[in-house]
């Protein structure tokens, strides 16, 4: 599946993605709304991968969170409230620039994985609420 593009997974009743599926390079568009009980979204060196869908804010049950070397990727959307239960952001050699100032919601979030992150320009301030944080790597 290396030529892979298109994800469709909407409406899945799956709770955690093959680890296979985290290979894969040429992957664009990625669709999970409604996937109410994923709790693990592995997507590692997804090199064509530039935004995640906004539908990935509700995924409630999703508790980790892993887009290492996902080069192009920017930026991550605002974090709504129904994001409770991820304890766990690998973003760790991604393309990213920023975080959303909403990443302070994440009261549940211990595992934070910035490190090799070169365009990562400044943390947001509401990095500081983050009050289950056990781990950070920048």
């Amino acid at each position: 599946m290396k030529n892979l593009k298109i994800l469709d997974l909407q409406s899945m009743g799956i709770k955690e993605l093959p680890s296979s599926l985290g290979r894969l390079p040429a992957i664009e568009h990625l669709y999970l709304s409604s996937c109410k009980n994923l709790e693990h979204l592995y997507l590692s060196s997804c090199k064509n991968l530039v935004s995640l869908p906004e539908t990935i804010c509700n995924l409630s049950s999703l508790k980790t969170l892993c887009l290492p070397g996902c080069s192009r990727l920017r930026s991550v959307q605002e974090i709504k409230g129904s994001m409770k239960s991820l304890t766990t952001i690998d973003l760790e050699s991604s393309g990213i620039r920023e975080l959303p100032s909403s990443i302070g919601r994440l009261r549940a979030l211990e595992h934070l994985y910035l490190s090799s992150c070169k365009d990562l320009v400044n943390l947001p301030k509401s990095i500081c609420n983050l009050s289950s944080l056990k781990t950070m790597s920048l």
